[in-house]
Protein backbone atom coordinates (compact mmCIF):
# COMPACT_ATOMS: atom_id res chain seq x y z
CA UNK A 1 0.00 0.00 0.00
CA UNK A 2 1.44 3.28 -0.89
CA UNK A 3 1.52 6.20 2.01
CA UNK A 4 0.99 9.78 1.15
CA UNK A 5 4.85 10.64 1.89
CA UNK A 6 5.98 8.39 -0.72
CA UNK A 7 4.42 10.49 -3.74
CA UNK A 8 5.22 13.52 -5.17
CA UNK A 9 3.19 16.20 -6.62
CA UNK A 10 0.80 14.51 -9.40
CA UNK A 11 -0.73 16.49 -11.93
CA UNK A 12 -3.90 15.24 -14.15
CA UNK A 13 -4.14 16.81 -17.67
CA UNK A 14 -6.59 15.89 -20.26
CA UNK A 15 -8.98 17.44 -22.79
CA UNK A 16 -12.42 19.18 -21.12
CA UNK A 17 -14.40 16.26 -19.61
CA UNK A 18 -12.28 13.84 -19.26
CA UNK A 19 -12.74 13.74 -15.58
CA UNK A 20 -9.60 15.27 -14.47
CA UNK A 21 -11.81 17.16 -10.95
CA UNK A 22 -13.22 13.96 -10.37
CA UNK A 23 -11.14 11.86 -11.09
CA UNK A 24 -8.26 13.96 -8.88
CA UNK A 25 -10.84 14.05 -5.85
CA UNK A 26 -11.02 10.25 -5.76
CA UNK A 27 -7.48 10.28 -5.95
CA UNK A 28 -6.09 12.43 -3.40
CA UNK A 29 -8.90 11.03 -1.31
CA UNK A 30 -7.38 7.45 -1.57
CA UNK A 31 -3.85 8.73 -0.91
CA UNK A 32 -4.93 11.21 2.05
CA UNK A 33 -3.72 14.44 -0.05
CA UNK A 34 -4.82 17.98 -0.82
CA UNK A 35 -6.36 18.06 -4.13
CA UNK A 36 -6.32 21.57 -5.76
CA UNK A 37 -8.41 22.44 -8.84
CA UNK A 38 -6.33 24.97 -10.90
CA UNK A 39 -9.85 26.36 -12.42
CA UNK A 40 -11.24 26.71 -8.91
CA UNK A 41 -8.49 28.51 -8.31
CA UNK A 42 -8.06 30.68 -11.08
CA UNK A 43 -11.38 31.83 -10.60
CA UNK A 44 -10.87 32.65 -6.23
CA UNK A 45 -8.28 34.32 -8.12
CA UNK A 46 -9.91 36.35 -10.45
CA UNK A 47 -12.12 37.09 -7.40
CA UNK A 48 -9.71 38.48 -5.02
CA UNK A 49 -8.61 40.65 -7.48
CA UNK A 50 -11.58 42.11 -9.11
CA UNK A 51 -13.78 41.53 -6.44
CA UNK A 52 -16.84 39.80 -8.86
CA UNK A 53 -16.67 36.06 -9.48
CA UNK A 54 -16.65 34.87 -12.96
CA UNK A 55 -16.50 31.03 -13.77
CA UNK A 56 -13.22 30.41 -16.21
CA UNK A 57 -15.97 31.10 -19.21
CA UNK A 58 -16.96 34.35 -18.17
CA UNK A 59 -13.20 35.65 -17.57
CA UNK A 60 -12.53 34.45 -21.08
CA UNK A 61 -15.81 36.29 -22.27
CA UNK A 62 -14.93 39.44 -20.13
CA UNK A 63 -11.42 39.42 -21.23
CA UNK A 64 -9.71 37.36 -23.25
CA UNK A 65 -7.76 34.14 -23.71
CA UNK A 66 -4.89 36.35 -23.07
CA UNK A 67 -5.46 37.92 -19.96
CA UNK A 68 -6.82 34.42 -18.76
CA UNK A 69 -3.68 32.82 -19.80
CA UNK A 70 -1.70 35.27 -17.56
CA UNK A 71 -4.50 34.28 -14.60
CA UNK A 72 -3.48 30.52 -15.14
CA UNK A 73 0.25 31.45 -14.82
CA UNK A 74 0.00 33.07 -11.62
CA UNK A 75 -2.14 30.15 -10.22
CA UNK A 76 0.74 28.04 -11.55
CA UNK A 77 3.26 30.44 -9.89
CA UNK A 78 1.24 30.34 -6.94
CA UNK A 79 0.99 26.15 -6.64
CA UNK A 80 5.18 26.25 -7.61
CA UNK A 81 6.10 25.35 -4.17
CA UNK A 82 3.74 22.53 -3.67
CA UNK A 83 5.83 18.86 -3.25
CA UNK A 84 2.96 16.42 -2.19
CA UNK A 85 -0.44 16.24 -3.30
CA UNK A 86 -3.07 16.01 -6.53
CA UNK A 87 -3.52 18.86 -8.89
CA UNK A 88 -6.32 18.71 -11.51
CA UNK A 89 -5.84 21.06 -14.26
CA UNK A 90 -8.11 22.77 -16.93
CA UNK A 91 -8.40 21.51 -20.61
CA UNK A 92 -6.14 23.79 -21.83
CA UNK A 93 -3.37 23.97 -19.40
CA UNK A 94 -0.11 23.30 -21.18
CA UNK A 95 -1.55 23.51 -24.23
CA UNK A 96 -1.68 27.51 -24.58
CA UNK A 97 0.63 27.95 -21.83
CA UNK A 98 3.54 26.65 -22.86
CA UNK A 99 5.24 28.68 -20.26
CA UNK A 100 4.15 26.43 -17.72
CA UNK A 101 5.77 23.02 -18.97
CA UNK A 102 8.49 24.09 -16.59
CA UNK A 103 6.12 23.78 -13.49
CA UNK A 104 5.91 19.71 -14.72
CA UNK A 105 9.42 18.75 -14.00
CA UNK A 106 9.70 16.46 -11.50
CA UNK A 107 5.96 15.69 -10.81
CA UNK A 108 3.84 12.71 -11.98
CA UNK A 109 2.11 13.76 -14.94
CA UNK A 110 -1.22 11.33 -15.56
CA UNK A 111 -3.02 11.75 -18.69
CA UNK A 112 -6.81 11.25 -18.88
CA UNK A 113 -7.64 9.82 -22.55
CA UNK A 114 -10.80 9.32 -23.62
CA UNK A 115 -12.97 8.75 -26.89
CA UNK A 116 -14.03 11.71 -28.62
CA UNK A 117 -17.87 9.69 -28.83
CA UNK A 118 -17.79 9.92 -25.14
CA UNK A 119 -16.27 13.40 -24.68
CA UNK A 120 -18.65 14.68 -27.28
CA UNK A 121 -21.62 13.24 -25.05
CA UNK A 122 -20.44 14.74 -21.28
CA UNK A 123 -19.76 18.15 -23.03
CA UNK A 124 -23.49 18.31 -23.99
CA UNK A 125 -24.21 22.30 -24.67
CA UNK A 126 -20.77 22.92 -22.59
CA UNK A 127 -18.19 22.76 -25.97
CA UNK A 128 -15.50 23.83 -25.06
CA UNK A 129 -14.18 27.36 -26.83
CA UNK A 130 -12.06 25.31 -29.63
CA UNK A 131 -15.71 23.42 -30.58
CA UNK A 132 -16.45 24.69 -34.39
CA UNK A 133 -20.05 23.37 -35.42
CA UNK A 134 -19.86 19.31 -34.88
CA UNK A 135 -16.72 17.10 -33.70
CA UNK A 136 -15.96 15.99 -37.41
CA UNK A 137 -15.50 19.79 -38.50
CA UNK A 138 -12.15 19.70 -39.62
CA UNK A 139 -10.92 22.80 -37.33
CA UNK A 140 -12.37 20.90 -34.16
CA UNK A 141 -10.66 17.79 -35.05
CA UNK A 142 -7.41 19.41 -35.48
CA UNK A 143 -7.89 20.75 -32.19
CA UNK A 144 -8.53 17.38 -30.70
CA UNK A 145 -5.59 16.14 -32.58
CA UNK A 146 -2.89 18.98 -31.26
CA UNK A 147 -4.37 18.33 -27.54
CA UNK A 148 -3.75 14.85 -27.77
CA UNK A 149 -0.29 15.00 -29.36
CA UNK A 150 0.56 18.05 -26.75
CA UNK A 151 -0.64 16.18 -23.48
CA UNK A 152 0.87 12.56 -25.16
CA UNK A 153 4.14 14.10 -24.90
CA UNK A 154 3.81 15.70 -21.82
CA UNK A 155 2.65 12.79 -19.39
CA UNK A 156 4.60 9.75 -18.16
CA UNK A 157 1.48 8.08 -17.93
CA UNK A 158 -1.73 8.30 -20.39
CA UNK A 159 -4.73 6.15 -19.41
CA UNK A 160 -7.77 5.65 -21.72
CA UNK A 161 -11.08 6.47 -19.61
CA UNK A 162 -13.34 5.96 -22.05
CA UNK A 163 -16.43 3.81 -20.45
CA UNK A 164 -14.19 3.61 -17.55
CA UNK A 165 -15.51 4.40 -13.90
CA UNK A 166 -14.04 6.78 -11.59
CA UNK A 167 -13.26 4.34 -9.27
CA UNK A 168 -11.56 1.89 -11.80
CA UNK A 169 -9.79 5.53 -12.90
CA UNK A 170 -8.38 5.97 -9.75
CA UNK A 171 -7.47 2.29 -8.84
CA UNK A 172 -5.38 2.66 -12.08
CA UNK A 173 -3.60 5.68 -11.05
CA UNK A 174 -2.93 4.77 -7.67
CA UNK A 175 -1.70 1.30 -9.19
CA UNK A 176 0.91 3.38 -11.21
CA UNK A 177 1.95 5.18 -8.05
CA UNK A 178 2.44 2.14 -6.40
CA UNK A 179 4.63 0.63 -8.99
CA UNK A 180 6.21 4.24 -9.24
CA UNK A 181 7.89 3.96 -5.52
CA UNK A 182 8.80 0.71 -6.14
CA UNK A 183 11.86 1.83 -8.27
Amino acid sequence: MITSHQINLLIIIGIKGCGKSSVGQAVAQQLEQPWHDTDRRIEEYYAQKHGIHYDCKAIVKHHGWDFFCQLESQVFNNLSDLKHGVISTGGSSFFNSKHNHAFLNPHIIIYLACDIDELHQRWGKYTPPWHIEHINHPLSQKALHDRDQCFSELANHTIDVSLKTIDEISRTICAILEKSTEM
